[in-house]
């Protein structure tokens, strides 16, 4: 604010006071207004060198923050430093920033078209110049993988530990060494036709990458090379730091010198360095995260971590440092991160891959976060192939086994098989045979264990015996030449017309293979392929192999798993795990015998080995072998009270005993029976309890202690322990669930036991689907059948044969299902609960037959009781009861077939009688819509009369008009060429007391003076009913006329006639002027009917005034002119003349007059 202050003050102050300000407004990030300052700083003092480097710098800000402007930036800035450079050689802050535009700058040697050539292809080519003069004077060339031939000119620009990058090649190269192209230098091979005295020998380090080399032989011309000049960054650092005593500026320099160490690999001389800018300038950020970098490559985590948690306090929105301190908490604290800022700081960072592979590990060890971790392990590898590197087999497998515990079973397979196609050695790739490798025949193995090599031979069928297959072999070229001994041996698998065969023999032209199922076409020639083993299976490889095994074995395919495990077991004899394994797989088949086999060698090698004493008691207990499997279980629990595992086994053993002691107790020895099986289950608590308290976070003991309160009838506990159970572990899921589905189904809650039952059958791996499937399907069948859905019970039983065949006890219970679901047909049937179809009857005849042949099968089996699993006599005996009710059913089936026969000819007669009443109803239809058609047709002949009739009283009107008195002749006369006067409106009630007026009175008004009425015929109007029954008539094209039916319209038309038959409201006031004179020239003796007739019709009308349109709604009430004469005769008040609405004259107003 000073400063401002100062240059408003004096606008021409001293420059320097401008490039202060512009500093200061850089300081606070100001920059716009910075440029401003320096501008005009330095357009005051074109010679002040700081507001250009000032200007330098804001060129930087301006590339750093543009992307489009980010070349012109950096060349003005360039540009600036060097105008600066020029006039003084010595300014510090000019020669850092060049120093550090150097560093960032890599210049072009040799620039071409980008491609990978050898120097076969390019002397071949037309383009190429294929002169020796050329070559010696523009090409370069890779030796080999460490060796560069480069021109002596371009050589001598170059220094060590220089770096290089080759073809656009992203890998940077050190320079190690640089010397002559001497052929004995070296052990490398020069280009023919060379003089290598125009040449020099480059060593550099790292070696040039695989993916340069990889599809193109040595030597490879250099098409383009790139050069970062680190010994002129380092000069200029070097005069940058002999120029100045400022601390800031030091700083900077021995910053651009660390810079350089660290490049070059040098990281001690780097690292005294960055400590060196930190003593002169405690506050150089760069400088510290550059020192920290140096302690995270030596592996001094602690120090780097706190270095980069320094930084972050500062800076806490850069994401490198984040991603640096989230890396090192994995390392150093075992840290995680969450996975959305994982997202957010991971991108771009030089460690990225490194930084998801740690996250992954991190949660790859807790079983609710392997999805976490999978993602984290699927973003490594994307990583790592944007790099253009090869994914590690490591992290393949790794994928694999998180797949595989998310039950996604063939993902698994893919990333397994991916895993070890990574490790195959390039020399078994491409060799055709391998005697080393296993000979492997599952077709799951295809593509890794072997794969199917071409040979450049083809074949055509010549003749098929009833064994052998005889082929005539044709190479595709000269060249090539049909080798017995190596192409295709005795023995060997090949591959024709995609049909794997057998070489049985080999002859000159001829191969000769077994027969196989599949007929091979004699018409077409197939090309030959030969089986090539690879070799895996090495001790590298033994994990990924062993992972393979078993994700084959849960994805159902047990003999490719069994192939597997028994070629690993015969290269490393000690591998336990594999026993393991091919005995559950073998129990699995049942075949428990081979499984006791594998588990005895496993103790063999091993006989103190936990995991198998545990297995071979299991396998004791469940073929009934009691002592020996409680021998097993009671050697692991006497060498250590600690092992769970064992002790867990005894508690499941004893319980176990518990339920069939329990269930064997006879009435003879109950009480016995009773408390051995008490006892046996206290004892199981015992070890459940025991294994809690060394552990209590063990789900098994906690699973076991939840049967345990089951057996005490103490179901609402044993259902809160399996809820909180699956809770917290949800890998038991599968148990847990089966037993809380044993305890709704105790408390009789039928549904929610079979969903949960259901539940657990859809979570079961493939590799589970053997006998607890099967028992499953068991509960399942056995809920239905107490829900009484037998059918459903039956297809449960069908579907637990299916997973378990030798299991002859579901047999006997589908043949007691169908059985009971065949009677209760008959059964609902005679209690009338519903009515049973033929069609039910027919398959409850079928399961009876189904229910019988099973019993009959069963009964015949000749094993002993304890193999049976069911009672033979039971069988026989249900079989005979089936029997017996074959011929009820085939009654009942006859009657239900009788009894549809009588209910198809009822339903048809009903449908008869009810199309005869339709056909009726629709005939009556016809009719009376022909009737209303005809009266339709007669009511528009009446109106169309009646709108004649009216057409013709209005012409009669029109030309008829009668004056009301004598007086007014004359003036009627005079006014003959005008409308007719209309009658006087009057309300509705006075209307009827006219209508109600007698001959005699009539006769009075004649007597008084009045006019002769005109007559009209009686029927001109019609009746009063014709007339509230008018409508308006319109006539249409045959002259019939059609009737509107509306209230509105006729409303309308009789306002119509009642303007055409008594005129407008101006000749209304002129009668109603003279009927009042005349009213007031007759004697007085003539009005007094009429008062009480009046009065007699004001008495029952509390209104005085009446609408107009009442008046309207009864025309049959109107009569001659005389009557209007008449009316028009009653005095009223002259200002109400001009009103639409009449008063009722009272007493009063007729005894004054007019």
């Amino acid at each position: 604010s000073y400063l401002t202050k100062a240059v408003l003050a004096n606008p021409n102050c001293n420059p320097s006071v401008r490039l202060a300000l512009s500093f200061c407004f850089f300081r606070q990030e100001q920059f716009d207004r910075a440029t401003s300052a320096a501008k005009d700083a330095f357009s005051k003092d074109p010679t002040n060198l700081n507001a250009l480097v000032m200007l330098a710098l804001l060129e930087q800000v301006v590339a750093k923050k543009d992307r489009q402007k980010r070349v012109e930036c950096r060349n003005n800035a360039f540009d600036f430093c060097m105008v600066v450079k020029a006039l003084d050689p010595k300014h510090a802050p000019a020669l850092n920033l060049l120093s550090n535009h150097y560093f960032h700058t890599w210049r072009q040697l040799l620039s071409g078209d980008n491609q990978y050539l050898p120097i076969s292809a390019i002397e071949s080519s037309d383009e190429a110049m294929d002169t020796a003069e050329h070559r010696n004077s523009s090409s370069s060339y890779l030796l080999d993988a460490e060796y560069m031939l480069l021109i002596r000119s371009l050589a001598t620009e170059l220094n060590l530990l220089d770096r290089i990058r080759v073809n656009n090649n992203p890998t940077v190269h050190s320079i190690l060494e640089i010397r002559n192209s001497d052929s004995k230098s070296a052990n490398v091979a020069f280009p023919e036709g060379l003089d290598l005295s125009l040449y020099a020998l480059l060593r550099v380090s790292p070696n040039f990458s695989s993916a340069l080399t990889a599809e193109v032989p040595f030597p490879i011309h250099v098409n383009r090379l790139d050069w970062n000049e680190l010994g002129r960054v380092e000069q200029l650092a070097q005069e940058a730091l002999q120029s100045t005593s400022i601390l800031s500026i030091t700083a900077e320099s021995y910053y651009q010198l660390g810079k350089v160490a660290h490049a070059k690999g040098n990281l001690s001389h780097a690292l005294e360095y960055y400590r060196r800018a930190l003593r002169d300038n405690p506050d150089f950020v760069l400088a510290t995260f550059c020192q920290a970098e140096i302690y995270f490559a030596r592996q001094e985590n602690i120090q780097a971590l706190d270095l980069f948690e320094k930084i972050l306090v500062k800076h806490s929105d850069d994401k490198d440092t984040q991603a640096y301190v989230a890396l090192l908490k994995a390392i150093v604290k075992q840290q995680e991160t969450p996975f959305e800022k994982l997202r957010e700081i991971a991108p771009g960072f030089k460690c990225e891959v490194d930084l998801w592979l740690l996250q992954g590990e991190l949660r790859q060890k807790v079983v609710a976060e392997h999805l976490i971790s999978l993602k984290c392990y699927l973003h490594a590898k994307d990583c790592i192939e944007q790099q253009g590197g090869q994914v590690p087999a490591a992290v393949l497998s790794n994928i694999s086994i998180l797949h595989h515990s998310l039950n996604k079973l063939d993902k698994a397979l893919e990333y397994s098989k991916s895993a070890l196609q990574a490790c195959v050695p390039e020399s078994d790739s491409t060799s055709s045979t391998n005697s080393a490798a296993p000979a492997l025949n599952n077709a799951e193995f295809e593509d890794v264990f072997f794969v199917w090599s071409p040979t450049g031979y083809d074949v055509h069928l010549l003749e098929e015996d009833k064994d052998i297959l005889r082929f005539q072999v044709t190479a595709r070229s000269d060249s090539d030449k049909f080798n017995t001994s190596h192409q295709v041996p005795v023995g060997t698998e090949v591959l024709i017309d995609d049909i794997r065969l057998i070489v049985c023999s080999v002859k000159e032209h001829e191969i000769h293979c077994h027969r196989g199922p599949v007929p091979i076409s004699s018409d077409t020639t197939m090309a030959l392929r030969v089986k090539s083993p690879r070799n895996i299976f090495s001790d590298s490889n033994v994990t990924y192999c062993y992972n393979f095994a078993l994700i084959l074995d849960d994805c159902g395919h047990s003999s490719a798993a069994t192939e597997v495990f028994t070629e690993l077991l015969k290269r490393h004899p000690s591998f336990i795990e594999c026993y393991l394994r091919l005995s559950l797989i073998a129990c699995d088949k049942g075949k428990f015998d081979e499984a006791t086999v594998w588990l005895s060698r496993a103790l063999e090698i091993n006989d103190d080995e936990p995991d198998v004493n545990i297995c071979l008691g299991d396998l004791f207990s469940r073929g009934g072998l009691a002592d020996e499997a409680k021998k097993c279980y009671e050697k692991m629990c006497n060498k250590s009270n600690r092992e769970s595992r064992a002790m867990l086994s005894l508690g499941n053993f004893y319980y176990s005993n518990s339920i069939i002691a329990k269930a064997e107790k006879t009435d003879s020895k109950a009480a016995d029976a009773g408390a051995n099986a008490a006892a046996l289950l206290k004892d199981s608590y015992k070890f459940y309890f025991h294994v809690l308290t060394e552990d209590s976070s063990n789900v098994y003991a906690t699973n076991g202690l939840g049967m345990v309160c089951i057996e005490k009838s103490e179901i609402d506990t044993a259902k809160e322990i399996f809820a909180k159970a699956r809770e917290v572990d949800m890998s038991l899921a599968e148990d847990i669930t089966t037993n809380l589905a044993h305890t709704f189904m105790i408390q009789n809650r039928l549904l929610d036991a079979e969903r949960l039952y259901e539940r657990t059958l859809k979570t079961l791996t493939k590799s589970n689907r053997g006998l607890k499937a099967s028992y499953i399907c068991q509960c399942i069948s056995f809920v239905q059948y107490k829900h009484h859905r037998y059918r459903d019970s039956v297809n449960s039983l069908l579907r637990s044969i299916h997973l378990h065949p030798n299991n002859l006890r579901d047999w006997y219970n589908v043949a007691i299902v169908s059985e009971i679901s065949a009677t209760s047909v008959i059964a609902n049937g005679d209690k009338g609960n519903k009515t049973v179809s033929a069609a039910d009857i027919m398959q409850a005849k079928k399961e009876l037959l189904f229910a019988k042949q099973v019993f009959g099968n069963l009964g015949k089996i000749n094993l002993s009781q304890k193999l049976l699993n069911y009672e033979k006599k039971s069988a026989l005996t249900h079989e005979a009861v089936c029997q017996a009710n074959v011929s009820v059913f085939e009654e009942h089936l006859q009657s239900a077939e009788e009894d549809e026969q009588r209910r198809r000819q009822e339903k048809l007669r009903r449908e008869e009688e009810h199309l005869m009443r339709a056909k009726r109803k629709l005939d009556e239809q016809a009719k009376i819509a022909e009737q209303q058609e005809q009266e339709r047709r007669e009511q528009q002949l009446i109106a169309a009369q009646k709108q004649k009739k009216l057409d013709e009283l209005q012409e009669k009107w029109v030309s008829h008009h009668v004056p009301s008195s004598k007086g007014d002749q004359s003036q009627a006369q005079g006014t003959a060429g005008s409308q007719p006067s209309n009658k006087k409106k009057r309300s509705k009630h006075a209307k009827k007391g006219k209508a109600s007026e007698s001959p005699e009175d009539a006769a009075d008004e004649d007597e008084t003076g009045g006019e002769k009425a005109v007559s009209f015929p009686s029927d001109l109007f019609g009746s009063s009913d014709e007339d509230d029954d008018f409508e308006p008539v319109q006539k249409d094209k045959d002259g019939v006329a059609n009737v509107a039916s509306t209230d509105m319209s006729k409303k309308l038309k009789r306002s119509l006639m009642d303007i055409e038959l008594f005129g407008d409201e101006s000749d209304e006031d002129d009668a109603d002027t003279t009927a009042g004179q005349e009213k007031a020239s007759e004697p007085s003796e003539t009005l007094k009917p009429k008062k009480k007739r009046l009065r007699k019709q004001t008495e029952g009308d509390e209104a005085d005034e009446i609408d107009d349109a009442e008046v309207l709604e009864e025309p049959e009430n109107e009569v001659g002119g005389d009557q209007l004469g008449e009316e028009g005769a009653v005095a009223v008040d002259s200002s109400l003349l001009n009103s639409k609405r009449s008063r009722v004259v009272t007493d009063s107003d007729d005894e004054e007059g007019s």
